[in-house]
């Protein structure tokens, strides 16, 4: 596994739902995450590129990888931080939401930060 992997929000939310299920099929997962069935398949298989989850006939498991992944992810810095999750302005609001290059500043900031 590399030392640093970025993951997608969809990602870190069937990561999350790995880790309440445990074993848990597709469909469950797609249930759980609110994540169509055909992105959850794409998903899985990215998790299992990186070694964070493995399938065993139809069911989807954490690997202790994927676990330590979540705990980090869960205790990091950046959760909440780039995009203030449950803070997103009402539809129609003047509140201005982080730019794409605002994001990508601060994620360059946090990868120097871990190569030190």
């Amino acid at each position: 596994m590399p030392s640093l992997i970025l993951l997608s929000a969809d990602e870190v939310a069937v990561l999350s739902a790995l880790s309440d299920a445990h074993d848990a099929p597709l469909f469950e997962l797609s249930s759980r995450t609110k994540i169509a069935p055909s992105k959850v398949a794409a998903v899985v298989d990215r998790l299992m590129e990186y070694d964070l989850a493995v399938r065993s006939d139809d069911k989807i498991t954490l690997t202790k990888g994927g676990a330590a992944a979540l705990r980090t992810i869960r205790q990091g810095p950046l959760i909440g931080q780039i995009v203030g999750f449950g803070k997103l302005p009402d539809k129609g609001s003047s509140e201005q939401i982080m730019s794409t290059e605002e994001i990508d500043r601060i994620l360059d900031e946090e990868v120097k930060k871990l190569e030190q």
